[in-house]
């Protein structure tokens, strides 16, 4: 490769990742990350970057510190950064990174930071690579190439409570950063430019490829741990003939962000309904409390409204929001006429059971049935007990499992 590479490693890793280098041929650079660090110990030594009222962990503060001394260092040309998270898939994607290299050639000077890919979360199985689409992913995404104006950028955004990847989103959201984002769907596609990550939907066409925030849903609290099934969801859908995916269960409305996401980028005539009671708290059971802006709308409904209305612009008429009991709004539905249901809401296995009952005669045939929190015991057994019933082959998928049946 005729452009610098640096590798973001921990020390433990550096063997693995300079074999599989060298299997390559890849001449890279490493740069080690300090051990942890507090706000005040990081921003002595780079004071124009750490806010010294940061409030991330000492190890994340760390890692984006290690982060900053690859940035410092792409002062001539574009570089291509990895972390060593994704050395191990590098024999798999060398043709792909080559790939978007002559894309982002052709874009001349359109761009400065262009997000790879990500091996790791965000709805990547470990096993699978690069299969996992990283439209979710910045800085600390595991492979990005950057430009000397990109570094600049991102080393000129102070580093406070939000991660080192939350830099980016925001610079993009502002349109100080030229950014776009690439994924091996992409290339299966064929595309031929890539798509920007902030664009507007001025004179798009109803259903063509919209061009959206792909972050956005990072910045609504929420579970979700899904994202593959979703991508996969909105990939088998039709080309051209309308179909309609239903969401049970939303609270602040971070999964269906992501899917609506999915859904405008597609450029299908995909249609969106979502179900809840819209009862639980603005706080949330084991996250980070709720902001300033959330306690002060207080109501759940107010706050997924608000989180979704770029979605809902975009959407118009395709996006449809139901307040109200999971199974009771089934009735609303033709028996045979949906694509897709996520089953989300309650996690009692009785409450789980009454979702499939009646959700499961609306689904079309090869319509998918799906939903989240295998590991509750609730959630097993009910959809256990449904697939016997219906002599279903259940399967699983991600690392905090969801599930998912079709109806043949």
């Amino acid at each position: 490769m005729n452009l610098p590479i640096y590798v973001l490693y921990r020390p433990e890793r550096r063997a693995r990742a300079q074999a599989e280098l060298t299997k390559l041929g890849w001449q890279a650079a490493f740069v080690e990350g300090p051990p942890a660090l507090s706000a005040a110990e990081a921003a002595a030594h780079w004071p124009s970057w750490v806010d010294p009222g940061c409030t991330l962990p000492g190890g994340q503060i760390a890692c984006h510190v290690g982060h900053a001394r690859v940035l410092e260092r792409i002062v001539d040309q574009p570089a291509l950064v990895l972390e060593d998270d994704f050395v191990p898939a590098l024999d798999q994607v060398e043709a792909r990174i080559l790939r978007i290299l002559a894309q982002a050639d052709a874009c001349g000077a359109a761009w400065d930071y262009l997000n790879l890919g990500r091996c790791y979360g965000g709805g990547g199985d470990p096993a699978l690579g690069w299969e996992g689409v990283a439209a979710e992913v910045g800085l600390c995404g595991h492979a990005a190439l950057i430009t000397p104006a990109g570094a600049r950028r991102l080393l000129a955004e102070p580093l406070r409570d939000r991660p080192t990847d939350w830099i980016a989103r925001d610079l993009a959201v502002r349109g100080e950063l030229r950014g776009f984002a690439a994924s091996p769907r992409l290339f299966a596609q064929e595309r031929q430019t890539l798509p920007t990550l902030c664009g507007n939907y001025d004179d798009m066409p109803e259903f063509a490829p919209v061009r959206v925030d792909a972050y956005a849903y990072l910045a609504i609290p929420g579970w979700f741990n899904f994202a593959e099934a979703y991508r996969e969801l909105v990939a088998d859908a039709d080309d051209e003939q309308p179909s309609l995916v239903v969401e049970l269960g939303a609270w602040k409305g971070r999964s269906t962000a992501f899917l609506a996401a999915e859904i405008l980028g597609s450029g299908k005539p995909i249609y969106l309904t979502v179900v809840d009671l819209f009862q639980g708290s603005v706080e949330g059971e084991g996250l980070a409390p709720a902001s300033a802006a959330d306690v002060a709308l207080g109501d759940l409904r107010e706050v997924f409204d608000r989180n979704l209305a770029p979605f809902a612009a975009a959407l118009g008429e395709r996006l449809r929001v139901i307040q109200g009991d999971s199974a009771a709004a089934a009735a609303r539905f033709q028996d045979g006429t949906v694509a897709a249901v996520w089953v989300d809401a309650g996690h009692a296995e009785a409450e789980v059971q009454r979702d499939l009952a009646a959700w499961w005669p609306k689904l079309a045939l090869g319509g998918l049935l799906g939903g989240d929190d295998w590991a509750w015991t609730g959630v097993a057994a009910a959809v256990e007990a449904f697939c016997r019933r219906e002599g279903l082959e259940v399967e699983l998928g991600g690392a905090y499992p969801w599930w998912r049946v079709w109806k043949d």
